[in-house]
């Protein structure tokens, strides 16, 4: 069963999917985001990775 996206992550392991995705944190940190901003950036991965393997 795969596990909800919308489930409380660590800011660690958000940061884990999203650098895997070709984002690079020191970049995408200058512009000074909250957990919030960190979330819904992890959303948006988490949401294209899963319409990408259902399209396979």
């Amino acid at each position: 069963m795969e596990r909800d996206n919308t489930e409380a992550k660590s800011i660690e392991d958000m940061w884990k999917v999203i650098e895997s995705f070709g984002i690079k944190r020191e970049i995408y940190e200058l512009h000074n985001p909250g957990y919030h901003e960190v979330h819904n950036l992890y959303l948006a991965i988490k949401e294209k990775q899963k319409s990408t393997r259902n399209q396979k």
